[in-house]
């Protein structure tokens, strides 16, 4: 195949495109077998990854303290200790909404819940509802690190001027849940 272009002259000059176009299919079949290396990635750390399952399962509390700690929440006692608070896995929103922790719908970050229902978010599941609590920590309370500092960040959590002190009285009730003997510090 001769393609002509024409200097400024005006002059034509014969270009041959096939010399091109076999360079350019020699490159494409490099740039394949390379590409089918680079496909194994070394992590330093090995990634983790938390098995789902969004079906129907009766709720246990073991579980649920359990997928609250596989998901990377921070103070996960605190967070189970909310879940006491707000629901006690008895109340209508619980019930309903499967929304342990009497969370309203998010309106300013991403969120896992189907709508509204009461005034408060309704989840698929109790698993999506912890999830959702876990994307509320990374948006608003990513800077906190320490106990103190997320007790001080939950008191606009809820209207009620004891929430702290209430949470800190599970957390004895119940030694912390068996997730931490950190509790002991808020005493």
């Amino acid at each position: 195949m001769k393609l002509y272009y024409f200097d400024e002259k005006g002059k034509p000059y014969r270009f041959k495109i096939y010399p091109y176009l076999f360079l350019l299919f020699c490159l494409t079949i490099l740039l394949s077998l390379t590409e089918n290396n680079s496909k194994e990635i070394d992590y330093e750390v090995e990634p983790q990854f938390v098995e789902i399952y969004t079906g129907e399962e009766p709720f246990d509390f073991k579980q649920f303290k359990q997928f609250v700690i596989d998901c990377g929440i921070k103070f996960p006692d605190i967070v189970v200790a909310q879940a006491i608070q707000e629901a006690n896995f008895k109340s209508q929103i619980w019930k309903e909404n499967n929304n342990p922790f009497g969370m309203k719908v998010a309106r300013s970050r991403n969120s896992t819940a189907l709508g509204e229902n009461r005034g408060h978010a309704k989840f698929k599941n109790w698993r999506m509802a912890v999830l959702d609590y876990a994307l509320m920590q990374a948006v608003f309370a990513r800077k906190v690190t320490t106990r103190a500092q997320y007790f001080e960040y939950l008191k606009n959590y809820a209207g009620d001027p004891n929430y702290r002190d209430k949470l800190k009285q599970h957390l004895r009730d119940y030694k912390g849940f068996g997730i931490s003997e950190d509790y002991l510090y808020d005493l």
